[in-house]
């Protein structure tokens, strides 16, 4: 016995309420399936979490510079991590909470939490229940990647989901990665008063960006006290009786980093190996995303991917671009690629080398200017 729905969407990340909520709204008979946390990575483990902890962390970093300000601080600036993780747990929580109420709240909208595995090109099957949809959509988002050093199992370690658990601050934390997740948690824990160096196997950090853009990075994370490891080789990781070491092969530097804690951060995988796409002839590519055209569309008529697609920089904000109609008499969409990047905003385009580049830094929350004092957010535009 089997239940039909118009639509059938995996996930309940970013796009997927969003969608669902429309085609419900459209008369469409729709389920969305979630196997673990409602709200996917930016609810629980990226976006409203993370950016929770770097407000704690920009909080604790202005109090030290009080007398830049004008007022002082009596004594050191202490940071009680239980109670930040707490205040990220209460904000993170509410988020997960308000988009299952939501989505439960929806009209023509059926919730059931599992895991979907698709069984044909139209048959998903959760908890041994088969379910059958003309229109399917996978949201199912990503998760980082562990590669297989040497030594990575044999030693701890963290990534950015299990960071999400430490309630202490870590003496010493060696970040393997210089991208966008490792320089956020990198400046976040610098600023809690951790010891942070951060190894990178690239001649540069962020180097997808232009190379103007990773020196005022590495510049601004260098002034806060963070130490930087570049083109870092044949990384391996090993116990030491003090916590874990980071070895490597580099130009300048010893070929060895101590610290208590190491947080792997190098990358995102597509969380697609386990839903049974062969059954349902979705095409992925070598690193297991899904391979869609300009609509969205997988090579399977009636199938499209909301996440776990092939674009490196930039995640399809479908919720703001997909139309119910057009998915109830059409079967088309239309996608809107937008770039997020955690604390900083670009376009995803690099730039010729010949153009001006300026260092300023907003003036500050409602005051609708800039201005040229870079010792409370410095940063870089280009123009």
């Amino acid at each position: 016995m089997s239940r039909h729905f118009d639509a059938i969407i995996i996930g309940t990340g970013q796009a997927g309420p969003a969608l669902a909520a429309r085609l419900a709204a459209a008369g469409m008979a729709v389920a969305i399936i979630e196997r673990h946390k409602f709200g996917g990575t930016c609810v629980n483990t990226g976006c409203i979490p993370t950016k929770t902890l770097v407000a704690s962390a920009y909080a604790a970093h202005v109090a030290r510079r009080g007398a830049e300000y004008g007022f002082d601080v009596t004594g050191d600036v202490r940071v009680d991590m239980k109670r930040v993780k707490a205040r990220k747990d209460d904000v993170s929580g509410r988020s997960n909470r308000g988009v299952e109420e939501w989505l439960r709240g929806l009209n023509n909208c059926t919730v059931i939490q599992g895991h979907a595995r698709f069984q044909s090109s139209h048959t998903v099957v959760v908890n041994d229940e088969v379910l059958q949809a003309d229109k399917l959509f996978i949201n199912v988002g990503g998760r980082s990647s562990v590669p297989a050093m040497p030594g990575f199992q044999d030693v701890p370690f963290l990534t950015n989901s299990s960071m999400m658990d430490v309630d202490f601050l870590p003496e010493h934390l060696v970040i393997v990665g210089g991208s966008y997740i490792g320089l956020e948690f990198g400046q976040m824990y610098r600023r809690f008063g951790s010891h942070v160096t951060i190894v990178e196997m690239g001649p540069r950090l962020i180097g997808r960006e232009d190379e103007d853009i990773s020196e005022a990075v590495r510049d601004i994370l260098e002034a806060e006290g963070i130490q930087i490891r570049l083109n870092a080789t044949c990384i391996s990781l090993a116990k030491r009786n003090n916590g874990v070491a980071v070895r490597m092969g580099c130009d300048e530097g010893p070929p060895e980093v101590v610290g208590t804690h190491v947080l792997l951060a190098v990358g995102r995988i597509p969380n697609t190996n386990d839903l049974g796409l062969d059954r349902a002839g979705v095409a992925t590519d070598p690193r297991g995303y899904i391979v869609v055209d300009e609509q969205l569309q997988t090579n399977v008529p009636g199938i499209w991917a909301a996440t776990a697609v092939p674009w490196v920089t930039t995640v399809p904000r479908i919720e703001e671009t997909w139309s119910a109609t057009e998915v109830f008499s059409t079967g088309q969409l239309s996608g809107s690629p937008t770039a997020f990047w955690p604390s900083g905003s670009s376009t995803g385009f690099s730039l010729p080398s010949s153009r001006w580049s300026i260092s300023l830094m907003p003036a500050g929350p409602g005051t609708g200017g800039w201005s040229l004092d870079r010792s409370t957010a410095p940063g870089l535009i280009v123009v």
